[in-house]
């Protein structure tokens, strides 16, 4: 059971200092971060190939046979399971939603959904309800979909559990590609061996030691390893739990919602440290610095027009970077594109999809983060904020800037400390402006496999000639195909991230704006004693610094 109470009490005390100092700029987030809160689950995907016992497994452990086994992988969308005490499903499209009854849901298209969610009335979800359990297209379901569907959780903080066929005996190429890819995501990973009644308990532990062994090298990590078979329900279940339980849902929930907190202390620690410096000031000085508040607001949007081009050039730089790391790691892989051409089209685009995907994940985010850590070095903030007047030093669009940076360059995920969210997730956005690139991708590769139609499937051809075609046409075509796709959302990406640290900083502007002008009503209002004003806002700041303390302690 989530731990919720200390995040619920430490956004009371930001909401009575909100009430009491009328900081009305951070009255939605306080609203929205307790939804999030009272919302809060962990998506725990189950993946693997096509035929693997996903849904199997599932439904072994929810004891009830909800989702279809072995369905056509090219209908496979993703499936999320949440507890519910009036069971419905929920399709969704372009974040279009349609509520049906639970039992009509085979009666609709999958294949005209983005993904489905079922809410179901059973004990084993209600044991885990700090869960959703999420049934993920296979492997093998169909690239578009997995895409769709690897995208959509990418950097969500959420737990996978990977299911592996016994009969498969080990980690295989595509499984492979897929823990090194969730690498770049989250930690979270546990390893269930399917179907294990068709071994002997002998051959199950030799696969689960090779299995270890194998993701320790891609991993660096063990991971928690169940042996698992819907013959074996009692059994099955019993493992499952205890694998499910393993999973640090607290440091999860406390990474997620940490972000948003810190984010409301430090606009609350802003307006109580100006409110406070402000006092000492007569009417005539604080206008003016609430003037100079809202000329800053003008100068930083000429200022970021007025600069756009130098971001150009950066991003412009690494586009060409991002296109090299994506045609080397095609280039590096060349024997299994080889291997995989003999096996057919859909083979040979799967794995090219397998390669590019988390290259250009990876590629793109870190160029994001550089460039934008440079460019927030280089934008002189002071300048903009002029002289007039000296908050003991207070530069909260500068502290606001820097925690940008800290925030695009990461966090460790062993540690409850320093996170910021003065920006949306890099990795988010980057997700955002990858998918339209591999959909691309998706149309565009049926019409390259074609120029390996002259080897056929003949055993005689060698895998050198498919090998020199692959990297004298198949590569060229892939590139010259992905360039401009990159160039174009490589600029979307650029526009967004402008707007994000435009909007960031303006409002960190607005609630000092807030404060100064609440303190002059305050003033021509009523006269309070100095001496006791100053000390009761000293002893606030002292309360919410406290609690900004045990986030980044």
């Amino acid at each position: 059971m989530l731990n919720k109470e200390k995040f619920n009490e430490d956004i009371q005390v930001l909401d009575n200092m909100s009430n009491k100092y009328s900081i009305a700029t951070i009255e939605n987030d306080i609203q929205t971060c307790r939804q999030n809160i009272s919302d809060f689950n962990v998506k725990l995907m189950f993946v693997g190939g096509f035929s693997a016992g996903k849904s199997a497994l599932i439904n072994t452990i929810l004891g009830r046979d909800l989702l279809v086994e072995g369905q056509l992988p090219q209908t496979a969308i993703a499936t999320e399971l949440k507890y519910s005490d009036r069971e419905y499903a929920e399709l969704f499209k372009d974040n279009v939603c349609t509520k049906i009854n639970l039992n009509e849901i085979e009666q609709y298209d999958p294949d005209k959904y983005d993904y489905v969610v079922c809410h179901i009335n059973n004990e084993k979800l209600k044991m885990f309800k700090d869960f959703v359990f999420v049934d993920m297209p296979g492997f093998n379901s169909g690239i578009e979909r997995h895409n769709k569907a690897i995208l959509r959780y990418a950097g969500k903080g959420n737990a996978y559990v990977l299911v592996i066929d016994s009969d498969d005996g080990e980690i295989k190429g595509s499984i492979s590609d897929f823990i090194s890819e969730i690498k770049n995501y989250d930690n979270n990973l546990a390893i269930a061996i399917s179907k294990c009644d068709k071994r002997t308990e002998s051959e199950i532990s030799e696969i689960a030691d090779k299995i270890q062994e194998t993701v320790q090298n891609l991993f660096f990590n063990e991971v928690n390893i169940a042996k698992v078979s819907k013959m074996n329900p009692e059994e099955t279940t019993a493992e499952m739990v205890e694998v499910i339980n393993n999973f640090d849902t607290q440091s999860i929930f406390n990474q997620t919602v940490a972000v948003d907190v810190v984010s409301m202390i430090d606009k609350c620690l802003s307006a109580l440290k100006i409110k406070k410096s402000g006092l000492q000031l007569d009417n005539d000085e604080i206008e003016k610095a609430i003037n100079a508040k809202k000329q800053a607001k003008e100068k930083l949007e000429h200022k970021l027009q007025t600069e756009t081009g130098r971001l150009n050039n950066k991003m412009d730089n690494s586009r060409m970077e991002i296109y090299q790391n994506v045609q080397n790691a095609l280039n590096s892989n060349l024997n299994d594109l080889a291997v995989a051409a003999q096996s057919g089209g859909d083979v040979f685009n799967s794995k090219v999809n397998s390669i590019i995907r988390p290259i250009l994940m990876t590629s793109i985010q870190g160029a994001v983060e550089q460039n934008y850590s440079e460019f927030i070095d280089e934008l002189d903030i002071n300048s903009m904020m002029g002289n007039t007047i000296d908050f003991d030093n207070i530069n909260v669009v500068n502290d606001s800037l820097n925690n940008i940076k800290e925030n695009m360059e990461g966090m460790d995920k062993d540690k409850f400390g320093t996170v910021f969210k003065s920006i949306a997730s890099v990795l988010a956005i980057v997700t955002n402006f990858v998918s339209p690139i591999l959909e691309l991708a998706v149309v565009f590769l049926p019409d390259i496999f074609k120029i390996f139609s002259a080897f056929g499937n003949s055993e005689e051809k060698k895998l050198e000639q498919i090998r020199n075609k692959i990297q004298s046409e198949a590569i060229p075509q892939i590139m010259s195909k992905l360039e401009p796709e990159i160039r174009k959302e490589l600029g979307n990406i650029q526009n967004e991230m402008m707007i994000q640290i435009e909007n960031n900083v303006k409002e960190l502007l607005d609630v000092e704006t807030e404060a100064l002008e609440k303190l002059v009503q305050d003033r021509n209002e009523k006269q309070n004693t100095y001496d006791n004003e100053m000390q009761e806002i000293a002893n606030d700041i002292k309360t919410v610094e406290d609690i900004r303390r045990k986030y980044i302690a």
